[in-house]
């Protein structure tokens, strides 16, 4: 699926912002994030249901500053932009 995104081309990395996150372990003990994502802009219509293994942790800041530890996930969305996804 297709999803509107802007780009800062000067940030080391880039976010998607997920709903109805959780997160959990497979047989092998591998922690997975499951999450929805909004493909349009101020809209609910298509929301898209993923499962990505858990890449790495990280503390990620708010625009207001505020921190917080996340799961990241490395992924393709469109076959040529890189994204992380996590909480």
């Amino acid at each position: 699926p297709w999803i509107k995104a802007k780009v800062d081309t000067g940030a080391k990395t880039s976010s998607l912002h997920a709903f109805d996150l959780h997160e959990w372990r497979d047989e092998q003990h591998t922690a997975h994030v499951t999450f929805w994502v909004n493909p349009w802009q101020k809209s609910t219509a298509d929301a898209v249901r993923l499962t990505r293994p858990v890449h790495d942790r990280r503390e990620v800041r708010s625009s207001s500053g505020k921190a917080r530890n996340t799961g990241t996930s490395p992924d393709s969305i469109s076959g040529m932009t890189r994204v992380r996804l996590g909480k």
